[in-house]
């Protein structure tokens, strides 16, 4: 908030901040800018209920990209 830095995130973590004009969007993308996601976690953990749902549905969204 203190500087003129550009950071790309979504533009739904700065709804906040947008009605005000603390922070503004400036729109610019290259085919090149992609983002990339995984999942880490201890080999042979137990995941609870959530988790394994959070898990079954980011490998669903992959599969589909």
């Amino acid at each position: 908030m203190g500087s003129d830095a550009l950071v790309p995130v979504p533009v739904e973590w700065l709804t906040q901040h947008l009605p005000d004009g603390s922070i503004v969007t400036v729109d610019f993308a290259e085919p090149w800018m992609i983002a990339g996601h995984g999942l880490i976690w201890l080999r042979g953990g137990r995941h609870s209920p959530a988790a394994q749902a959070f898990i079954e549905q980011a490998r669903l969204l992959a599969s589909e990209n």
